[in-house]
Formats: structure tokens, C-alpha cells, sequence
């Protein structure tokens, strides 16, 4: 359903042949094409014996030629061509996808990357197994263990590996279900259903303790009722930390199988689970790590997810929320370049960049976007957050266009919260990585609501890039930092500040608890971070906050 094209797989000659054919296409016409298939497929194998009377190959298909084949299928249960009977499978379960970790670390969470076609992880079945022999003692052995080795070790949906897992390799068999055809059942598994699995490398030893260790300790407890807690993480695209300017300059002291996605994307994962968030907001997230890793590690975690990248980039901004906590009411990913340009709300900004060609020329090359998201509350349905989660442009002499981001987003996200439904409790939040200090201008209009025309970040891109007019600006919307300024939330060789924020408005929402940093002298250990105990250059700020 929801597609033009019909896939029909059939098993030929002991190969499996699929056709795909228009939706709305005649079963006439299928079937002329199933015939020309079929005498393809004989003239490659003499052996096969076939009607050679120039009939139709279809028989005992009870069902008008003139119909639509997507609609014979839906009601169809048999196929017989040329004395061959198939049982007609309509949208099968399928898992197109099962991936496991090629270095997974002992204590780390086995999260599979799976995808599905008519199927889902809540109706799916898992099988763990752990091979019986170890890598150190496979006797010079290659390759996988044999079927005999394998041992039946859980059937729950995630895996943790222990310390006595190390050398051990895992598999993972997944049946996959549906709605209609759920196969985490005691019932018996039908034939047709084929199953998908791949094994993974040996477990490797982990480290005792990661830096995000002693943050978990404050983290144990979910929240409940009017209290949710909220995580905002730049994780640190692998597109960027594979660069040779990171790896020299920035990460020099950082391993190349450390900085490696494959590493990291573990701690990534241990480290968003120990926080038990109930509002997750990440930027700097690869498309390939969104698709491949996130999406099924948090839906296995009752997550749902979206990804925002910015313009001609494969990296951008995701959130994901619980579904016991919220329900997701829309969500738009806003090119703000874009947005300046072409909606209303910023009409006035615009007329004020456009004095300048310089600086307009300037603004709307960056790719920056913003994730705005409405987010219902399940347990108290009348309240809506309006979530902007964003990453403005890094440069450290561009201050007077990261304000110009920033005030594209303020009255956009406004837009959304006039045009929200009358009656209930509308809170907006802004969050990410907005690349600025907390004595810069931004973060002045943020909590002051207003920045002068004088403001010396104006000038940040010398005097071409000047406004040159008036540009006393302001904004109605009131916040502060959830996490308040603490001294640093990146840290690398040659540079650490404070970049990273949650704003809130503290009419509608209460700090219950900030998660505290961890120590400087655990951060600069292996002199900065990302490194083996940390998957980031940043520090994920965390926050408990409450309805009010």
C-alpha cells in the first residue's frame, strides 16, 4: 500500500526471479510477463519440462484479466504456472537488513542496525547466540564457528556481552513480524517467512569506567509525570573527525581506531541509554549513523526519531523522543538561509541583510537548518513543547551572522506556537550547538530579549560585512539556560568553551536537576576529548525539567 510498483518474487528454476510491475497494471498484462520470464528461464535449462502448447502458463486463478493486479493479489492465496503451486504471500515480513557491530565491546549493548520491509521490531522475534568457541582457541580454525558451536544464549531484543564474552563471537537471527503476521508468538513460524541474521566479530575488552560513568550515577531513575529529562549532545560527525585537519590539528593524540565511527557509535549508544532521556536532541549526526545505527538502536528503546540535514551536506540535527512520553505532531526541517528568504516572518530581517550585498551574500552561503518540532505531551495532553534544535555556523570571527540565524529562528518557531490550537499550555524550547560564548551577543538576545545596534559582535566580520544601520532588534519570547554557563561543553586540544545550550521558558518550565559535568581532571586525562572514554568533542548537557 502507499506505493505504484508491485514486487512479485518468485522461485524459478531454483532461483529466486522478481518482477516489478506497475500497480494499476492489468493482470493480462503480469501475466504475459510472468509467460515471457518463464520461456526465458527454459531456454537456460533443458531440463525443465513446460507446456509448450503456446497456453497461458496461468491456471485455476479465479479472477477477471481485466483486473488490477495489486487488488488480484491482496485477495489471491494460490498461483499455479506449469504444474508448480506457490502460496501467494501478500506484503511478507521481511528484514532486509541485519547488521551487528564488527568489534563489539564487552559491557557495550549489542544494538543491531535493522531494517524492515511490512514488518517491525515489536513484532519480531530475536534469537542471540554466542559461539562455543573462543578466538584465542579455535585451533587455527577460519572463519565463523560451525552450526554446532552455536549456543542459544537469549531471546530478548538487545544483548550486553559480559567480560567472560571477550574472544566470543555473536549472532543474531531475526524472524521478522507484523501487525497480522506477528512472529514473537508461541505460534508456529510460517515457511515463508525467511530469516535474516549475520554474526559478529569477537567481543573485545572494554575499559572500567567511561567518562560519562559518574554522570549516570544521576541519571538512574527515570522521570516520571510532570518531569521529563532532556539530553542536547553534539555527537561529532565522522564526515568531520576523519578529516586531515581534525586528525592533525584537533585529535592529534586521539587513535585512528578510536576516532573511528565503529568505536564510537558504541559509547555514542551506552552513553544516551544511561541517561534515560526522555527528549533527545543531537547535532552533527551523519545521515549514514541516523539511518544505520540510531534509528534502530533507539526504536528497540521505544524511541521514534527524525533527521534534519543542512544544505548540500550529509551531516545535520535529529531528535528523538519516548513514545510513553510524547507524541509527535509535526516536524519540518527548515533551511534557514531559506527561511530567510522566503517566509513572512522574516521579511523585515531580510530588508535589513539585504542593505548590505556583502553580508546578505555572506548569510546565505551557510547550510545551516533547524529542526522544529510540535511534541504533545501523553501524559498530559494539553501541553506542547515546540522544540528548535539547531547547529549555527562555527566560524570564530562570524558572531554577526550566527545572530542572523538565530533571529530567523525566534520568530519562525513563534509562528508555530500562534498557530498551535487555543487552550492549551504552547512551551517553546531552543537547543543545540549554536557556537557561541556565553558573553557573546546570541546569548545576550537570547536572555535579554533585545541587542543593541552598537553590539561590538556586529562588527565580527569587519567592515564589509558592517550592517551600517539601524539594527536594534528584539524578540517577545523569554528564556534562560536549563544548564546555566558552565565552563566548558567542548574541550580540544587548543580550545574549550562553553557552546552549548537548552533555552527554556521559565514561565512554563522548571529546573529540576542539572546533571553535573564530569570532572576536568577525567576530561583531559587522555589530554582532551573524543577519546577512549569518549565518544565527543562535546559534553552532552543534561536536564530534568518539570511543567510548571
Amino acid at each position: 500500500p502507499g506505493t505504484d510498483v508491485v514486487t512479485l518474487s518468485l522461485e524459478i528454476n531454483g532461483k529466486n526471479r522478481k518482477l516489478h510491475r506497475p500497480a494499476d497494471e492489468t493482470l493480462e498484462k503480469t501475466f504475459c510477463r510472468i509467460r515471457a520470464t518463464l520461456q526465458s528461464s527454459d531456454k537456460n535449462n533443458k531440463k525443465r519440462k513446460h507446456d509448450e502448447t503456446g497456453g497461458s502458463p496461468i491456471e485455476k486463478l479465479e479472477c477477471s484479466l481485466d483486473e488490477k493486479c495489486n487488488e488480484v493479489w491482496q485477495r489471491a492465496s494460490l498461483l499455479e504456472i506449469q504444474e508448480e503451486k506457490y502460496r501467494v504471500v501478500y506484503n511478507p515480513p521481511t528484514a532486509t537488513m541485519v547488521k551487528l557491530p564488527p568489534s563489539p565491546l564487552a559491557g557495550m549493548t549489542l544494538y543491531p542496525s535493522l531494517q524492515f520491509d511490512f514488518a517491525s521490531h515489536q513484532f519480531s522475534k530475536f534469537t542471540w547466540l554466542r559461539s562455543s568457541l573462543n578466538k584465542n582457541n579455535m585451533n587455527g580454525k577460519k572463519g565463523s564457528p560451525t552450526k554446532d558451536n552455536w549456543v542459544v544464549v537469549s531471546n530478548d531484543k538487545l544483548h550486553t556481552p559480559s567480560f567472560d564474552d571477550v574472544g566470543h563471537k555473536f549472532k543474531l537471527q531475526v524472524t521478522p513480524g507484523s501487525e497480522t503476521h506477528p512472529a514473537n508468538n508461541d505460534d508456529v513460524i510460517s515457511d515463508d517467512v525467511i530469516i535474516a541474521e549475520d554474526v559478529s566479530g569477537p567481543v573485545l575488552p572494554a575499559r572500567s569506567s567511561y567518562l560519562f560513568d559518574c554522570r549516570h550515577v544521576h541519571t538512574t531513575k527515570k522521570c516520571s509525570g510532570d518531569t521529563f529529562r532532556m539530553v542536547c549532545f553534539n555527537i561529532l560527525a565522522d564526515c568531520y573527525a576523519t578529516q586531515d585537519f581534525a586528525r592533525k590539528e584537533l585529535f592529534p593524540y586521539c587513535p585512528d581506531d578510536i576516532i573511528k565511527m565503529d568505536y564510537r557509535i558504541q559509547l555514542i549508544q551506552k552513553e544516551l541509554e544511561g541517561y534515560h532521556g526522555d527528549l533527545i536532541c543531537l547535532q552533527e549526526v551523519d545521515r549514514f549513523v541516523f539511518e544505520n545505527h540510531l534509528v534502530s538502536s533507539m526504536s528497540l528503546q521505544n524511541f521514534a526519531g527524525a533527521l534534519a540535514t543542512k544544505k548540500q551536506c550529509k551531516e545535520g540535527v535529529a531528535v528523538f523522543y519516548n513514545r510513553d512520553r510524547f507524541k509527535l505532531i509535526s516536524v519540518e526541517n527548515k533551511i534557514l538561509q531559506e527561511s530567510l528568504t522566503t517566509d513572512e516572518v522574516n521579511k523585515d530581517l531580510l530588508e535589513k541583510v539585504s542593505r548590505n550585498q556583502s553580508l546578505k551574500s555572506s548569510v546565505l552561503q551557510r547550510g545551516s537548518c533547524v529542526l522544529l518540532a510540535v511534541l504533545q505531551s501523553v501524559d498530559a495532553p494539553h501541553r506542547h513543547l515546540v522544540l528548535a534544535n539547531t547547529h549555527l555556523f562555527w566560524h570564530p570571527r562570524a558572531l554577526n551572522i550566527r545572530l542572523i540565524q538565530i533571529l530567523t529562528v525566534l520568530p519562525t518557531q513563534m509562528g508555530i506556537i500562534l498557530n498551535l490550537v487555543k487552550g492549551g499550555v504552547v512551551t517553546p524550547i531552543i537547543c543545540g550547538d549554536l557556537n557561541s560564548k556565553p558573553a557573546s551577543g546570541l546569548c545576550d538576545l537570547m536572555q535579554d530579549g533585545n541587542i543593541p545596534t552598537n553590539h561590538a559582535d556586529w562588527y565580527s566580520g569587519g567592515i564589509t560585512n558592517y550592517h551600517g544601520g539601524d539594527w536594534s532588534l528584539s524578540h517577545d519570547m523569554k528564556f534562560v539556560s536549563a544548564c546555566g554557563k558552565p565552563t566548558y561543553t567542548n574541550y580540544v586540544t587548543g580550545f574549550s568553551d562553553c557552546l552549548d545550550y537548552i533555552y527554556i521558558d521559565p514561565r512554563m518550565l522548571g529546573i529540576k536537576q542539572v546533571v553535573p559535568h564530569p570532572p576536568h581532571h577525567l576530561v583531559t586525562m587522555h589530554t582532551a576529548i573524543p577519546c577512549v572514554t569518549s565518544p565527543s568533542d562535546h559534553i552532552a548537557q543534561v536536564v530534568d525539567l518539570g511543567w510548571t
